[in-house]
């Protein structure tokens, strides 16, 4: 009975998946911790004359139903591609619409209702009943900005982040301070990955100069002397904080399509998204990539 009840969790399992019903990996895990505790409790009760018996059954059960829940978890992993590769299809029309509008107009639409009624006679759902809603933005700092730099704010030290959403840039475990620039001028400045309960502290040269954890601190304060000038000068951030940590050219996509997928929420960020481009990093949205068709799944 185990057996056929382990099977059943694995077709179930890979079926929810395949067709985006949502995500299984959560109660998966907690229906093999579950059996393996209840596993425990059998084997510890096989040694009692009264619950000999009915430890014996529980094994009988547990110990075939076990090693199905295990195979569950791989199974339902493969079969979520399938699900977001035939999203990554449907979504074709939509995509093509707001390259449509972009050509015609000459810069992309504000938003997805703004497709309506010319290229599309409403804004579509993803047909996904667990993620049914598409999110789109118009990149303006990729658009106008050449290239990024960031400077390292030091490890968060187990704290926890602000914000759920990250740069790809760097060590994940460390905040970043990151400015976009185009030519000679800082267009935007932007604190990432900072952990919470920072206290602000005035910014001291010699303190940031030496790195660390003591950066964040600064990092308000470093901010509100750069905007002194409008825009701020690349000249006048290197000036003030030194030669940055790292530095990587912008891509070129002008928009961006999304779908929020996450296993569990608030817990698990995982996004499905289209770049115009379709060029891709190896890493972004805080997360690895793993290409679907013409789409990017970030596991977070």
């Amino acid at each position: 009975m185990g057996l056929g009840v382990g099977l059943l969790v694995v077709v179930l399992a890979a079926l929810w998946q395949a067709f985006g019903l949502g995500d299984t990996l959560w109660l998966l895990l907690l229906s093999f911790l579950g059996s393996a505790a209840w596993l425990g409790v059998a084997l510890l009760g096989l040694s009692l004359p009264l619950t000999r018996a009915s430890c014996l059954r529980a094994l009988a059960f547990l110990l075939p139903f076990i090693p199905a829940v295990a195979a569950a978890l791989p199974a339902s992993r493969a079969a979520r591609p399938i699900a977001f590769a035939r999203l990554a299809r449907r979504s074709q029309p939509l995509v093509e619409a707001i390259c449509e509008y972009s050509a015609e107009q000459g810069r992309p639409p504000e938003s997805l209702q703004a497709l309506v009624p010319q290229y599309l006679e409403r804004v579509p759902g993803t047909g996904l009943p667990a993620y049914p809603q598409y999110d789109y933005e118009i990149l303006s700092y990729n658009k106008w900005s050449t290239h990024l730099i960031w400077y390292d704010l030091g490890s968060r030290e187990g704290r926890g982040r602000i914000d759920p959403w990250s740069s790809i840039d760097g060590d994940l475990d460390h905040a970043i301070l990151a400015l976009w620039v185009k030519g000679e001028y800082v267009l935007h400045m932007n604190a990432d990955r900072m952990p919470v309960a920072v206290a602000w502290k005035p910014f001291d040269p010699e303190s940031w100069a030496r790195g660390g954890p003591a950066r964040t601190s600064m990092t308000q304060d470093v901010v509100h002397r750069l905007q002194w000038d409008a825009p701020p000068t690349l000249d006048a951030a290197v000036e003030l904080l030194g030669p940055p940590d790292g530095e990587r050219w912008l891509g070129t996509t002008p928009w961006e399509l999304w779908v929020s997928c996450g296993a569990f929420p608030f817990i698990n960020f995982d996004v499905f998204v289209y770049w115009p481009t379709e060029e891709y990093p190896d890493y972004m949205h805080g997360g690895w990539v793993e290409r679907i068709g013409r789409w990017a799944y970030v596991h977070e």
